[in-house]
């Protein structure tokens, strides 16, 4: 489970690492991000691609709880089978129309078993940047009316 990363880049940077064009506002980040925080993702695509700060934990419509890992699949005990995720009520919706991209320059992740177990350990791509797909909702508090606007990084099993 990601629950931190670090995002060392600018606009300019991820529009190069993307090939895009779009008019974005140039922002520089150099941030380490934890759960509740506010992080870049990207929405759309060509000319309609946008940047926006949303905070790192998603509340999917209907959910009592944020939650901040999407996992493909997972197993599911009452079905006694592997459910993916575009079968899951908390991620169909977000699955079909609200995907983003997140930029990052490392994710932190813990270790469970070998040599490095306990500890926590630092990802970095070769090159400077990479992404993470994404799902992203805006939801509203029925008792508040408060808007929140969270994103939830889509995650597979992690290799050896």
């Amino acid at each position: 489970m990601c629950t931190e990363f670090t995002i060392k880049t600018s606009t300019r940077k991820i529009q190069h690492a993307l090939g895009t064009t779009a008019s974005l506002v140039d922002i520089v980040w150099n941030q380490s991000v934890r759960l509740y925080q506010a992080a870049p993702v990207l929405r759309g695509a060509g000319p309609a691609l946008s940047i926006d700060e949303l905070m790192f934990s998603l509340k999917p419509p209907g959910t009592k709880y944020p939650t901040f890992n999407a996992r493909l699949a997972s197993w599911d005990e009452a079905r006694d089978r592997i459910l993916p995720i575009f079968e899951k009520p908390t991620w169909k919706g977000p699955l079909e129309r609200a995907r983003c991209l997140v930029p990052m320059t490392s994710f932190i992740e813990p270790v469970y078993r070998g040599e490095n177990a306990g500890r926590m350990v630092a990802f970095h791509p070769k090159d400077d940047l990479l992404f993470c797909a994404g799902l992203y909702a805006e939801t509203t508090d029925q008792q508040t009316g408060e808007v929140y606007s969270g994103f939830a990084l889509v995650l597979h099993t992690p290799s050896p």
